[in-house]
Formats: C-alpha cells, structure tokens, sequence
C-alpha cells in the first residue's frame, strides 16, 4: 500500500549524523549550528532497533567528519554515503582503509550474482563553474578525483545535481562529458529553493534523459515523482510512509529537506511517533487542485510537496510517455529496457 503507515517497517531512512562540515555551500538548506551536534552511537542503536529498515542514507554535514561512521556503516543492512568528495579526493591514510570497507559491503545474492550493499554519493551543482561557486574553488576537481577512485575500485556511486532553471544549459554538457566519460550515473534532484520548472521546461528535461539514455545506453534519471509516474512506475513521495529522516539533533521528521515538522525525537514511543506521521501524511500530503484530472493522482499526491514539482508536470501538457515514444520512434521493447535500466539504479545506488 502506498501513503500509508506500516508500523515500524521503512523503505528509506536519512540520518543526519553530524552538523560538521568542511564547506559552506551558499545554497545549505541544513540549519547552520554555534555548536557541533551529533547523534551518539546509542542514537543509532535506537533507530536501527526501532524500525525495520530497508536502506539507509547517512548524510551530514559531511559524514566522514563523523567520528563513528564507520560504526554506523556496518549498523545497517544497504547504506548510502552521501558526500562532498573531499575526504576521498584527500591525502589521509585511511582512505584506502575505507577503500577495502566499501570493497567488503559487496554480498552474494540468492541468484549468484553480486550484490551492491553500499553506494557513495557525490554532490555536484552542475559543471564546473556552478560547481565551485557554490560550494568552493577547486571543488570540483576534487569530486572527480574521488568518482575516478571509486570507479577504479568497483564501488558503486553516482553523481547528485539538483537543477533549476538556470542550469539547465549544464546538464547536457555534463551527461556528454561527465556522466558518460566515467560511467557514473547522473541523478537530478530539483534544487529546494528554487522556482519548479514550467512544464515546458520539464518535458526538455524529460526528452535530454530519454534521449542521452537511449544514445549512450546509459541509466541516468530524475528522482522526482512524476518523472517515475511519466514511465508509468509507481512514483510517489515517501515522505511521512515509506521513508523518514533524523537531524543531528535527534528530530524525526519525515523529510530530510523539512526540517520544520518535527514527528518525534529519538527515544520517543513508536506508537507517538507514528501517531504524528499520520497527522502530516493528511495535512502535508495531499493533492493539489491543478492535478485533480490526473488518473495518477492517488499515488504521486503531487509529488515532492517542498519543491512545488506539481505545478511543472509534463502531464499536466498531455506529454505521456507514449507521446515521446511516437515522437522518436521508440518501441515498447526499447522503452521498457530503459525503465528497467532506471529502476535498477534507483534500487543498487540506495537512492531515497
């Protein structure tokens, strides 16, 4: 069931292990701290105890700054390091030692194949440029030199870029020459903040992903509900249902971009907690007025509520999939790989 409450039971779960950074990108939208905060190792034997989890994305700050990553790191079944890539990209000495952790994460599965249990994630804000003026010279540089290290030991990661009209021009350029080159997928996050694209605006970007996918056979997606509905998966906002977030500071709230709606604290009753998650899944998730003509309203209940990503849906233009598959001569076998493809990052690189 979708846009409901399963007891303890949790898709995803972002946990914000410490308010440490080494950069102060302009657009943060983590609540800046006087003081260090973090969560202590009994914190997260509560959440690993409370809730049944199937992934878990450790985020920061910067979460190699966290004195006990890697205990956190084993704690939990499939993990997502979400990163600036400076520590990688470094000269320390435990770099390598983390290499091999991330090499032993790799498990057998039922079928015999490798199986990924852990994915880094490497936060870009387009190309270069962008890149460094955001989050700091030579920035970027630094990104790349952590992708090739990880690439060159097998371990699975990915490029995060949140878009916005104006880097939209970008995102071409780094799906040729970035994305490509390196056999890293890009995945697009809309940049919280930011005004949500026309729809016009989003079917360029729908048509870019489809197109570079196709060309280079490659899997790079929109981590958006709407973009997965357009596909004709079952794309909805976890927020408050399927997946939760805890601050630094202990908060749960049910989206790690929210930091306003608190459900609870670590420590409180589930029974509390989930009690408050029922109240915001009836207030915060509900379906706006311009998508009551949608059949896939029920499920998407407009997407992500903190970037407003209804009011940009491409079908909203009467731009389906099938629409793109007869404009570019696609067939159904074609179209179908593609979304296969899609899921399958969605599901190896952790991604929430």
């Amino acid at each position: 069931m979708t846009n409901e409450i399963r007891e303890n039971k949790l898709k995803d779960m972002i946990i914000y292990l410490t308010s440490k950074c080494n950069l102060k990108c302009t657009h943060c939208y983590v609540p800046s701290e006087d003081t260090v905060k973090e969560l202590s190792i009994d914190d997260l034997k509560w959440i690993r105890n409370t809730f049944d989890i199937k992934n878990v994305n450790l985020m920061g700050g910067e979460p190699f700054l966290y004195p006990f990553l890697e205990d956190a790191v084993e704690m939990f079944k499939n993990v997502t390091i979400t990163t600036n890539g400076l520590f990688l990209a470094s000269d320390s000495p435990q770099v390598s030692r983390w290499i091999e952790l991330f090499k032993r994460r790799e498990r057998i599965g039922e079928d015999g194949k490798k199986e990924k249990t852990l994915s880094i994630q490497l936060s870009i804000e387009g190309n270069q440029l962008e890149t460094d003026a955001v989050r700091g010279p030579g920035v970027w540089n630094k990104v790349i030199d952590a992708a090739k290290l990880l690439k060159k030991n097998g371990i699975s990661c990915y490029f995060r870029c949140s878009y916005h009209e104006g880097n939209l021009p970008t995102i071409t350029w780094l799906i040729d020459n970035l994305a490509h080159p390196l056999d890293i997928p890009l995945v697009l996050f809309p940049r919280i903040g930011a005004s949500p694209l026309t729809p016009d605006q989003q079917i360029w970007l729908f048509n870019l992903i489809i197109e570079k996918n196709t060309k280079y056979k490659s899997h790079n997606l929109i981590d958006q509900p709407h973009f997965m509905q357009w596909l004709g998966e079952n794309g909805r906002c976890g927020a408050g249902s399927e997946r939760l977030s805890i601050t630094y500071a202990g908060d749960i709230i049910p989206c790690h971009f929210d930091f306003n709606y608190i459900l609870g604290s670590v420590g409180n009753k589930l029974d509390i907690i989930n009690r408050n998650r029922e109240m915001f899944l009836k207030s915060a998730k509900i379906i706006q007025p311009s998508c009551d003509f949608c059949n896939k309203a029920e499920i998407c209940r407009s997407g992500c509520y903190m970037s407003n990503s209804h009011s940009g849906c491409p079908l909203k233009r009467q731009f389906t999939k099938e629409v793109y598959m007869d404009m570019h001569n696609l067939n159904t076998e074609s179209m179908a790989g593609q979304v296969k493809e899609i899921k399958g990052l969605l599901r190896d690189s952790l991604i929430c």
